[in-house]
């Protein structure tokens, strides 16, 4: 087990400009942009519907063919031509172009705007989804965005932490002056029937088959990262204010936790009175077990009082998309001074054993 590889604190330099998140933008099952998004998942608005054109679960016997239709949250109001027909690439472009045109929108970026932009996309690692389709899926992107070929384009292929990598990545070179913002993000689909199987046989997909298993899902999500003048001088609020962020890595295969290098994560992130924390929960036990030890070992290092959103509940998994979904509602929870919090935790799990967090914290 490693320990934490340390924690940035990027708003914390003195006489240093801050980096803020000055709009967002999104495209889910519960919302065709971030507001809506938002709203749904603070009013406990959830679409997980059967899916019986998709996918039939396992049978819970063998013996017998009383296979049930997948429960899952899909986007209806894109057409979804692309994804039916397995054209996972092309599927996924598109979602990610759609939440950034919100983004655009709401952030008021003009064309001059996007000449020291970086793109940091998070986009799922899965069989199918190599280099070729993952230049395919940024093709579709810039098509459905309208954007021309960006200087500065990453998309990387990863998991639910990889939003959050690209997060602390924007924000080194913001603070170098490479780019001068920066559009930080996540899209991913599971609703593709081969990525199904998998997780069916795995015994990860919930069914009556397995009670412990994730209900599927899809999204795309980004955060545009400005520092706080330059966001102010176009006419913009910033949402809130990227403060810290760190990482950490459990031991590769290890089937359970015991929280202890997430408790170490995020014991120092950790602020004085009781944040928001926006997390990955999913309905897998294993999950929810390592958060329940890392609660445990913080004891009254985590504030009375906190509370934790995992938007899974309401978005189903949303893998390489979900720590940005995160950050998306997040941001939008502390400019609305929801509970009169002040500040967020974000964390994330990944598959491989990458632990990371960000903090965000109200202007």
């Amino acid at each position: 087990m490693n320990p934490p590889s340390g924690v940035s604190r990027p708003g914390a330099r003195p006489g240093g400009p801050d980096v803020v998140v000055a709009s967002t933008g999104a495209v889910t099952p519960v919302g065709a942009d971030a507001d809506q998004t938002f709203t749904s998942v603070r009013a406990g608005i959830r679409r997980m519907l059967e899916q019986p054109d998709l996918y039939a679960c396992l049978p819970e016997d063998p013996r017998f063919e009383d296979s049930e239709p997948l429960v899952a949250s899909a986007v209806y109001h894109l057409d979804p031509a692309a994804r039916a027909a397995g054209r996972m690439a092309e599927w996924l472009g598109t979602l990610a172009g759609e939440a950034f045109r919100d983004l655009a929108r709401r952030g008021r970026l003009e064309p001059r705007d996007l000449d020291r932009l970086g793109l940091f996309l998070a986009a799922p690692a899965r069989p199918g989804l190599g280099p070729e389709q993952r230049d395919e899926l940024l093709r579709h992107f810039q098509h459905h965005a309208g954007l021309a070929p960006l200087a500065a384009a990453h998309v990387q292929l990863g998991g639910h932490a990889t939003a959050l990598e690209l997060l602390e990545r924007a924000c080194e070179l913001m603070r170098k002056g490479t780019i001068a913002r920066a559009a930080v993000g996540g899209v991913d689909s599971y609703l593709h029937r081969p990525w199904l199987e998998r997780l069916d046989r795995e015994w990860r997909l919930l069914s009556t088959r397995n009670p412990d298993g994730l209900q599927p899902g899809e999204a795309a999500g980004f955060v545009l990262l400005e520092h706080a003048g330059a966001a102010e001088a176009r006419g913009l609020a910033p949402l809130a204010a990227v403060r810290a962020h760190g990482s950490c890595r459990v031991a590769p295969g290890q089937p359970q936790t015991t929280g202890a290098e997430l408790s170490r994560l995020l014991e120092p992130l950790l602020p004085a009175e009781p944040p928001l924390v926006y997390c990955d929960l999913n309905g897998e036990s294993a999950r929810t077990r390592e958060w329940a030890f890392a609660v445990s070992r913080l004891g009254r290092c985590l504030p009375d009082g906190y509370a934790v959103e995992h938007p899974a509940s309401a978005l189903g998994d949303t893998g390489a998309a979900s720590a940005a979904m995160s950050l998306v509602l997040a941001a939008h929870a502390l400019h609305a001074g929801d509970a009169g919090r002040r500040s967020a935790v974000i964390w994330a799990a990944a598959e491989d054993g990458e632990r990371r967090a960000a903090v965000l914290e109200r202007v």
